[in-house]
């Protein structure tokens, strides 16, 4: 019926056409009617095919008001021919039949073409929101967009992100974000066309980004090399900084390459990441005045970690940000409420610094600062602000030699908060701040010492290639030394997975090829940064360059050799590479303080200091981490700060403008949505998530503390920045704040929704509830970004014609989804399983099946995981040992015995074939068979018994070759032998525990209470009498009080 009543209304358009063509000029024979017709290109838009938007009338009544031609050979046709071509009337009628006709046919074809494209189009409108949003998924703007929201989402979230119910909260937390996030926004901007601007960029930026790349290829290799490959690929259980975390900071580094190609970006990216520091150093603050809301007890909180979990980390992060910071508040000198906010940022990053009390930090810190000021000094020629930078290095050397050398000095130092730890002393006089920095600086000696032999003592191919990431700490145990138990403690858990030396960690775990070309990489930053700073050019300034890194790492390792510190060489190369970075830049401004900056830098001087400042802020990186241990967070800002610094250098050298590119309208409220994030992580960190007793709930005012000061300053910051850009209307403030506050308040309310109430009694389902409720932020964080780009380019696509996506590009997209759904589940995996590994150890004791069932789901979910493996046997054992003590109470209890034991010897041996170079995993087995054999247990089997004796004897010679300075070890293999019946070789191994550990009581007690069972009188006094000596008086009264407990 619509076709037939389309068919009348062109008929009746025809007849009506014809009779008022009568009265006008006949049709030029020129006019191509049929061909115009087949001009009009009606067709469906090329989006899904990669082209452009249509040029075509999109409005149905378009074609309604389209000129209608006719053919102009139709006359001829029509006179031509036929048997009444003859007679003028009848050919006069035949013509205008046809004419009709083919107008009928014309109006036809076009009115249904319309009713087509009109249906379409209502359609689309019934769609809505649906129908623009699929249009653009396949926009470049759209991606361009959404990798700007992941990598500023990045930077807010992350450095927030912590939980309390994981055991590794801080690191998995974290991850859980930064991964997806970061492949995301890699493919996003390949498929918006960053791959073409990288080749666009300077030669520095080129070298880069190929060392880089050479870097993860070495890194594949050593991976493909491991002996424990899936460990590698994955990472260890503290850091889990193997391939993919490695692969997610390359990812990262080019996307933020790709994206901040203009100004305006790399001032709102900065801007985001100076503010998220803002919860992490109020958080610490809180700590310090122990206002903690988690309910943890035996926590120091005179040196506050925040929600980095580590006052090194803290320190590093906050550290890394200051120089940025500073350049910020110089930038904003003429706007003074920008002004207040940047300083109040310094302010609270420069508290929660101290309050670390971390010293590598805080130096890494000064020479940054240093730096920045010879920067300033150069550019505005001002040779007082040079001549005072120098002077203050000089009072910070001769105070810290005057602190460790004068007497008076030292007794006022060790009494001062954060100077006490840059006191070297071990003396009973020294203070307890000073005596722990001083045991923590002893064991770093020792660590390194035990680096470099472990990189000597390696194959030749182990030296280029490397052990594999996360897998070299196996080859640590046999030369770590017996001092480091001495200074670190008896207690200590000796599982040292790194060296506290960026040049250590990654020449053991990379090979010296990777290590080679990291040096290459930030040496090519470095050296791009001074060629723009200061104008260089010419070959002469890159060898000047070279020399000083080269010179400088050889120096300083000289000089380690000759001063006795032979174990910090390799440390000390690093940090000689860093000092020569630092001479040349210096030189760079004095010879700028005598002659000027560069013409290009003068008119540039807000990118100038900023590029300063992001220089000081890479080198406060890089001498941190070669005394420190990078993580995660510092990584990644440690290389967006080097993306950012190559983007700004390339600009200042070609002094020009910034690329530009289809960004949308709604870009400029980027950083809203970045501390959106940042609210919506805290929201994460600070509000429980289960909810055990009212303990839980009761610090509910200090669960706010830490966000009430973002929640300030970033309204002071919109204000500030609506004030000088004069955009305060009426529109842009409402959405603003929505954004801001509406966002976190909705994560809020699912976050309370999804709130577990953990009974009595733990179950499976508790662990999937924790674990859905704990992934919800990483969620909705990723569905932000997505939203950010979606509403920014739906509003910019009524103003611009945005270029679509190629076809190659529409056909990666499947790929680029797929690597970030693989990379997210691996983080909900580790999720899953740390919470449930963490629900199992408070379900041991009350409910043991249940602790089990999800100690055997985490290691499911992680099977190369060791620690789930060591916690699954070691809670078996414990609850043997726990029936065996009610064995003479109970003997039906046997049968308990016999079932944990035999769980746990089978889940021992299958650690040790997965493991078999980790001693803690050996020791685990000899453990389980030392328990097999006991005496106590032997007129049940008494074969048995004597093979698992025999059996453990030789598993802890083992773990003894593999980890000669471990007493604990020592400790358990002479019980062994004491319950065996053979008390010399019980007396020997402790005689080795003591000579080891001298200054702990473990080995005299254990002498003693070995020797009281046997009645040997005269060893228990032999052994008091050295002790006597060698122990602390407060250690030696506890070691009489056991032996008077043995006496009696």
């Amino acid at each position: 019926m619509v076709s037939g009543a389309l068919v009348l209304v062109a008929c009746l358009r025809a007849f009506i056409f014809d009779l008022s063509a009568r009265h006008r000029a006949p049709f030029s024979p020129g006019t191509a009617g049929s061909r115009a017709f087949a001009s009009f290109d009606l067709q469906a838009p090329r989006s899904l095919a990669g082209g452009h938007r249509s040029a075509g009338p999109q409005d149905p009544a378009q074609f309604y008001d389209r000129t209608l031609f006719m053919d102009p050979d139709l006359d001829r046709r029509g006179a031509g021919g036929g048997f009444l071509a003859g007679h003028p009337r009848i050919a006069s009628r035949q013509r205008a039949l046809h004419r009709r006709l083919y107008l009928c046919i014309c109006a036809y074809r076009e009115i249904s073409c319309a009713a087509l494209v009109g249906a379409a189009q209502a359609q689309a409108a019934a769609a809505g929101f649906a129908g623009d949003a699929l249009n653009i998924f396949f926009q470049r703007a759209f991606w361009l967009s959404l990798a700007g929201a992941c990598v500023v989402a990045i930077v807010a979230a992350v450095p927030v992100l912590m939980s309390g119910v994981m055991d590794r909260g801080f690191e998995i937390a974290k991850q859980s974000v930064a991964e997806p996030l970061a492949v995301l926004a890699f493919g996003a901007v390949l498929l918006a066309g960053g791959w073409n601007r990288l080749m666009r960029q300077g030669t520095a930026t080129k070298i880069a980004a190929g060392s880089f790349v050479a870097f993860l290829l070495l890194a594949i290799v050593s991976t493909a090399m491991s002996e424990n490959p899936e460990v590698s690929i994955f990472g260890g259980y503290y850091r889990r900084e193997g391939l993919l975390a490695w692969g997610v900071y390359g990812a990262f580094f080019f996307a933020v390459l790709g994206w901040a190609h203009r100004a305006d970006r790399v001032e709102l990216f900065l801007d985001v990441l100076l503010l998220a520091s803002v919860i992490p150093a109020a958080y610490a603050l809180q700590q310090r005045l122990d206002l903690d809301f988690y309910p943890l007890g035996g926590r120091d909180f005179t040196r506050p970690g925040g929600t980095m979990g580590s006052p090194l980390f803290l320190a590093a992060y906050l550290g890394l940000l200051l120089p940025i910071t500073t350049a910020r508040c110089w930038q904003a000198r003429r706007e003074l409420p920008e002004l207040a906010l940047w300083l109040l940022v310094a302010l609270l990053q420069t508290c929660g610094l101290l309050v670390t009390q971390t010293r590598g930090p805080l130096m890494a810190v000064f020479g940054g600062m240093l730096m920045l000021a010879c920067f300033a000094a150069g550019y505005m020629r001002a040779r007082r602000v040079f001549l005072g930078a120098a002077a203050a290095f000089v009072l910070a050397v001769a105070a810290l030699i005057a602190i460790n050398t004068l007497p008076s000095a030292r007794q006022w130092a060790q009494d001062m908060p954060v100077v006490s730890r840059l006191v070297s002393n071990l003396g009973r006089d020294a203070g307890a701040e000073t005596q722990r920095a001083s045991r923590s600086a002893g064991v770093r000696l020792e660590i390194w010492g035990a680096g470099v032999e472990t990189f000597a003592a390696a194959p030749l191919e182990r030296k280029l290639l490397g052990y594999g990431p996360e897998s070299a700490y196996m080859h640590y145990f046999l030369h770590m030394p017996a001092s480091v138990m001495r200074l670190a403690g008896y207690g200590a858990y000796a599982t040292y997975d790194r060296m506290h030396a960026d040049a250590l960690d990654i020449g053991l775990n990379f090979g010296g090829l990777a290590w080679l070309v990291y040096c290459l990489f930030f040496g090519s930053v470095i050296f791009a940064a001074a060629r723009a700073l200061f104008g260089l050019s010419g070959s002469t300034p890159l060898w000047v360059f070279l020399a000083c890194t080269v010179g400088g790492g050889v120096v300083a390792a000289t000089a380690a050799v000759r001063t006795g510190l032979a174990s910090a060489a390799v440390p000390a190369f690093g940090l000689g590479i860093g000092a020569g970075w630092f001479l040349f830049m210096i030189g760079c401004a004095w010879r700028a303080l005598k002659q000027g900056a560069s013409r290009i830098s003068a008119q540039q001087s807000d990118r100038w200091a900023l590029l300063a400042a992001l220089i000081s802020a890479l080198l406060v990186f890089w001498v941190d981490a070669q005394i420190n241990i990078p993580v995660l967070t510092t990584r990644l800002i440690s290389f967006a700060i080097a993306a950012l610094i190559l983007i700004i250098a390339n600009e200042i050298v070609r002094d020009g403008g910034n690329d530009t590119d289809s960004e949308p309208v709604a870009g400029n409220n980027l950083w809203v949505w970045g501390v959106a994030c940042s609210l919506v992580a805290a929201c994460a960190s600070c509000l429980p998530i289960v909810m055990l007793d009212a303990s839980t709930s009761a610090h509910w005012f200090r669960r706010a503390l830490p966000v009430l000061p973002l929640f300030f300053l970033a309204a002071f910051a919109g204000w500030a920045i609506a004030r000088r850009s004069a955009s305060l209307d009426g529109g842009a403030i409402p959405s603003r704040i929505t954004v801001a506050v509406g966002l976190p308040f909705i994560y809020g309310a699912i976050h309370f929704a999804l709130m577990v109430k953990l009974e009595v009694a733990i179950t499976l389902n508790n662990a999937q509830s924790i674990a859905i409720a704990s992934f919800a932020a990483p969620v909705f964080i990723f569905g932000m970004c997505i939203a950010y780009a979606v509403f920014a380019n739906r509003s910019a696509a009524l103003v611009t014609n945005a270029p679509f996506l190629s076809r190659t590009a529409c056909l990666s997209m499947s790929v680029v989804a797929a690597a970030m759904l693989l990379v997210a589940v691996l983080g909900w995996r580790a999720t899953q399983a740390d919470i449930a590994s963490s629900l199992a150890q408070q379900a041991s004791v009350k409910q043991p099946q249940v602790g089990d069932q999800l100690i055997e789901e985490a290691i499911r979910l992680l099977p190369h995981e060791r620690h789930y493996r060591r916690q699954l046997v070691f809670d078996r054992l414990s609850r043997a040992l726990a029936d065996i003590r009610k064995l003479a109470e109970s003997p039906d209890r046997i049968r308990n015995v016999v079932r944990n034991l035999a769980a746990a010897e089978s889940a021992a041996r299958k650690a040790v074939l997965l493991f078999p170079r980790d001693p803690w995993v050996v020791v685990a087995l000899a453990n389980v068979l030392q328990v097999e054999a006991l005496r106590v247990l032997r007129p049940l089997d008494l074969g048995g018994g004597l093979r698992a004796a025999q059996e453990a004897n030789q598993l802890f010679a083992h773990a003894h070759l593999m980890f000669p300075s471990e007493p604990l070890l020592l400790r358990n293999w002479a019980q062994l032998l004491f319950d065996q019946g053979n008390m010399p070789g019980a007396y020997h191994l402790l005689d080795l525990m003591e000579k080891l550990i001298p200054n702990e009581p473990a080995p005299y007690s254990e002498r003693i209470t070995m020797a009281k069972q046997a009645h040997d009188y005269t060893t228990i006094t032999e052994t008091l009498a050295r002790a006597r000596i060698a122990l602390e008086p407060h250690f030696f009264s506890h070691l009489l009080n056991v032996a008077n407990e043995q006496q009696n």
